[in-house]
């Protein structure tokens, strides 16, 4: 079956990782989380030209994987070793529901047959951080996070965000089987609120 909420994907060398970036920056606000050998970084991106993503890739010979993403899309690009190419991943939910009608089984055009939405609680000690309270931000503008064990990261959240929504596209198997194919990052929400809003689902 064709991963029909792929809109684009490849290889790409490091010296042109900020032309694909600059590529899918645009239509305004997205998040953007880098993980290097030796750190992790995140910002908000407000559209191309953005100097936050130059800096993001300031460092691009350790960078590992990078993930720039809204609600409905999401680049991927990601490499087991520095010093090699990167792969990527476009996914795009605009473009999947523009291809649902050519599907030829009734199920198959069906949205819920390619997509399910989780969440996962983001690892915060909220005994000692209170994101109504705690304002400390760094130089990309995103939140200092203190985790459970005591460590601290930085994530691009709002007030009240407490978790990372993500959507699993679903591939079938030649017997028909199920399976989470590939997931895109897709936000940051309130679980509690999240959860109360989809029980229904």
């Amino acid at each position: 079956m064709d991963r029909i909420w792929i809109a684009e994907a490849g290889t790409v060398r490091e010296e042109d990782v900020p032309a694909l970036l600059e590529k899918y920056a645009g239509g305004g606000r997205k998040y953007c989380c880098a993980f290097y050998t030796d750190h992790f970084q995140s910002a908000v991106i407000t559209g191309a030209g953005d100097p936050l993503a130059g800096r993001l890739l300031a460092d691009i010979g350790q960078l590992l994987e990078l993930r720039l993403f809204d609600e409905d899309r999401e680049l991927l690009l990601y490499r087991s070793m520095i010093g090699r190419p990167f792969s990527f991943r476009a996914a795009d939910d605009p473009l999947l529901i523009s291809r649902l009608s050519g599907q030829s089984d009734p199920f198959l055009q069906k949205m819920e047959a390619h997509r399910v939405e989780q969440v996962q609680l983001i690892d915060a000690d909220m005994a000692h951080y209170r994101p109504w309270l705690e304002k400390t931000t760094d130089a990309f503008g995103a939140r200092l996070l203190r985790t459970t064990s005591g460590g601290t990261y930085n994530l691009p959240i709002r007030d009240g965000e407490n978790a990372l929504l993500t959507v699993g596209y679903i591939e079938y198997g030649p017997n028909g089987a199920a399976s989470i194919a590939d997931v895109r990052w897709a936000g940051f929400v309130d679980e509690g609120e999240w959860r109360t809003n989809h029980e229904s689902c």
